[in-house]
């Protein structure tokens, strides 16, 4: 006795599809932008807020297959806006809050040549727990306004805790009126 099951085909235009992204995070929205770039949308966050979620590739719409998960980490900086004349260092501070246990941090600069932490906190040093630790630094103007990045990071863990985004903002003269 000969058995005959059905043959099953598929079309070549299920292939082309592009795979079916899921975000785990509900206030997200994310979609294709082209074939190799997504969008991910949501709300801004609070100031110095961390949020971590992933995106989903799934091969089909049928989320049978799971292709690819990213784990996408978004950190809110704080805005510090530096007023200084070009060349000329200005002194600033940043303010460091511990909630959590005493910690030891590093602060890090995007650009060392332009922001410079007060001797006492080039090297780590230790945040105690319901305290808030404030750090002189001193940025050089520049032309343009050039942004630098600043990082509090844990000693122990490589835990990004905190970040500001330092500006620089052109001086003006004022002109005796």
């Amino acid at each position: 006795m000969e058995i005959v099951l059905p043959v099953l085909y598929h079309s070549p235009e299920v292939n082309r599809a592009r795979p079916t992204l899921i975000s785990t995070y509900e206030k997200a929205t994310v979609g294709w932008l082209n074939e190799y770039e997504i969008s991910v949308q949501f709300e801004s966050l609070e100031v110095m807020n961390r949020l971590s979620f992933n995106i989903l590739l799934y091969e089909d719409q049928y989320l049978s297959a799971l292709q690819e998960n990213w784990k996408i980490e978004v950190n809110s900086y704080e805005a510090v806006s530096v007023v200084c004349k070009p060349n000329v260092s200005v002194r600033f501070r940043l303010a460091i809050p511990q909630a959590d246990g005493a910690r030891r941090v590093e602060l890090h600069a995007s650009d060392p040549s332009v922001v410079e932490f007060d001797p006492d906190y080039q090297e780590g040093f230790s945040l105690s727990e319901g305290s808030i630790t404030v750090v002189n630094c001193a940025i050089k103007g520049e032309n343009g306004g050039k942004g630098v990045i600043v990082h509090c990071v844990s000693v122990d863990t490589g835990e990004l805790l905190y970040g500001w985004r330092v500006q620089t903002l052109p001086w003006q003269a004022r002109r005796a009126t």
